[in-house]
């Protein structure tokens, strides 16, 4: 249904209390990526736990963070981008242990052991080794999400931000990255998480990001001549809006 804010809102409220995946789709180039970013973050005024997981961008980071509320997971490095276009290349072996073997599931607040660091690293910081797998991405996520958990936060409390999946579809076999968005998606809904993940708006052949079963809503955006517009689209019950101005 065209236009129907209303609907929406009441619909979005729904989502924050149960948890929810929201799939953005922008240029990286537009401004409206960090926009839909912070909005999807919640504002610096409100409490929140946020968790971060970079697939770009090696900007350095601020070291002053709280580990109770803050969680970042590193898959940048140029080794680790190496190894991901060398498994794309090969053929399937279905050896769990292969780059993009099997992502096996990880349940919600099993005792929590801290994801493998280096010794000097902050708990808030985690980094996917170059020859890690999907599964081991996924346990880097949970691992995060559990150490959130232990102090009962408020549903929608939890943030996630995947930025960008562009990375992943690009050196990914299709089937192994399906598994990995099901196993991430289903984790940050158990956390009763607000989960939001970037990808490019430029359609992808065979891409295994569909929203079916994986994004409760889809975001897009639009750069006009009075500034950038939003369009909300909930996949549940139908309901997408006209194009928004952000506020």
């Amino acid at each position: 249904m065209e236009g129907d804010v209303e609907r929406l809102e009441s619909h979005l409220q729904s989502l924050k209390r149960r948890g929810a995946n929201v799939l953005v789709l922008t240029d990286p180039s537009e401004a409206a990526t960090s926009t839909v970013c912070l909005q999807l973050l919640g504002c610096e005024s409100m409490v929140r736990r946020r968790l971060l997981v970079r697939t770009r961008d090696n900007t350095p980071l601020d070291t002053d963070f709280d580990p109770t509320r803050f969680g970042f997971v590193d898959v940048t490095g140029s080794a680790t981008r190496a190894t991901l276009t060398e498994s794309a290349d090969r053929p399937d072996s279905g050896d769990v242990t292969d780059r993009f073997g099997t992502v096996d599931s990880v349940e919600p607040q099993t005792p929590y052991t801290p994801a493998s660091t280096a010794d000097d690293m902050p708990r808030w910081f985690s980094r996917v080794e170059p020859n890690a797998s999907l599964s081991t991405l996924a346990r880097h996520v949970h691992d995060h999400l559990t150490r959130f958990e232990t102090t009962d936060p408020k549903p929608g409390e939890i943030r996630v931000c995947v930025d960008s999946l562009d990375t992943l579809v690009d050196d990914a076999p299709s089937h192994h990255l399906r598994r990995f968005l099901q196993v991430v998606t289903s984790r940050i809904r158990a956390a009763g998480a607000i989960g939001h993940f970037h990808l490019s708006a430029s359609p992808r052949e065979n891409s295994p990001v569909t929203v079916d079963g994986l994004f409760d809503a889809t975001v897009e955006t639009r750069p006009t001549v009075d500034g950038t517009q939003q369009r909300w689209t909930l996949h549940g019950p139908g309901i997408q809006t006209d194009w928004l101005q952000f506020d």
